[in-house]
């Protein structure tokens, strides 16, 4: 659930094929340690029985419709996925993706080259966290800084005084 409700909820639950017994994998669960904190799958089971996990979960894609419509103003001609919490963007070639990345250091964009997620052969581009910023204005104010340095790669944002 740490993917769809919360980051620091680490619970899942498991629905084994039906006719098959759970005990094995019950045995393995506890062969390796893996428990889940009672007071998160209390909250994950609350969260679930009285249908607040489908108000959060709808809460989050309606931020992140909103971040993506923001996203689409400063940087119209990139693809953007239906309910996407990160997007890839590719760069020119005289853009370095660790260029970019360092000339945005001074905002609160969730920003990272490529070279993190396939360290050989990653392509010049980099992945940005929609919901990095704390509110709609700061992520727009870093949307306009990536957006000009994007325009001007030759002049990056901590060269203007």
């Amino acid at each position: 659930l740490s993917k769809c409700l919360a980051p620091a909820l680490r619970v899942c639950l498991v629905l084994p094929p039906a006719g098959t017994s759970s005990e094995g994998f019950k045995r393995s669960i506890r062969a390796n340690g893996s428990l889940v904190s009672p007071i998160s799958a209390t909250l994950a089971s609350y969260w679930m029985s009285t249908n607040l996990a489908d108000d959060i979960i709808a809460t989050i894609r309606k931020e992140t419709r909103k971040r993506q419509d923001i996203f689409a103003t400063w940087l119209p001609s990139v693809a953007l996925k239906d309910d996407a919490f990160h997007i890839r963007l590719p760069l020119p070639s005289e853009l370095s993706a660790m260029q970019l990345v360092l000339s945005l250091r001074v905002t609160d964009l969730g920003i990272v080259p490529a070279q993190v997620f396939a360290p050989l052969g990653a392509p010049n581009a980099v992945r940005i966290a929609l919901g990095s910023s704390e509110t709609l204005g700061s992520f727009e104010a870093a949307l306009k800084t990536l957006a000009d340095v994007m325009a001007h790669p030759q002049y990056p944002s901590w060269m203007v005084v």
